[in-house]
């Protein structure tokens, strides 16, 4: 966390989390990697790499976007009892996307799941609005 006061208005740049990071801590390594050699990369949560990355402005526009995701879906869904399938898929992928959000702050984004996330969230905004139509 140190590290974000330099990155209020823009970040470093993507990846560059190595070269930021004090590596000089070999106890921490020898415990931890079992390696002195070995390199932190990455700061394993999901915001602080967005933070470090594009600044911490980036972060606070990321949040409020997923803010407004989530309290856009609970009000639509807390005490909605139906079997129509926009609501219930709307229910299962704000679902997903909240577990993605929570796990995230003890994990990093990666190529192999970010992708999903993303296009769950989009399809949240989606089936959103179609219950919004229709109710």
């Amino acid at each position: 966390l140190p590290l974000l006061k330099d990155t209020f208005w823009i970040g470093h740049g993507p990846d560059t989390f190595p070269m930021y990071y004090p590596q000089d801590d070999i106890i921490g390594k020898l415990n931890t990697f079992r390696d002195i050699r070995a390199v932190v990369d990455k700061p394993h949560s999901f915001y602080i790499q967005v933070a470090h990355n594009t600044g911490v402005i980036s972060l606070l526009a990321l949040l409020v976007l997923f803010g407004f995701y989530l309290i856009q879906s609970v009000k639509l869904y807390w005490k909605r009892r139906s079997s129509d399938t926009w609501v219930i898929a709307g229910k299962i992928i704000m679902g997903a996307v909240l577990a993605y959000l929570i796990t995230s702050i003890f994990n990093d984004s990666v190529i192999y799941v970010a992708p999903i996330f993303w296009t769950l969230l989009g399809a949240g905004f989606a089936v959103n609005y179609q219950v919004k139509q229709l109710y």
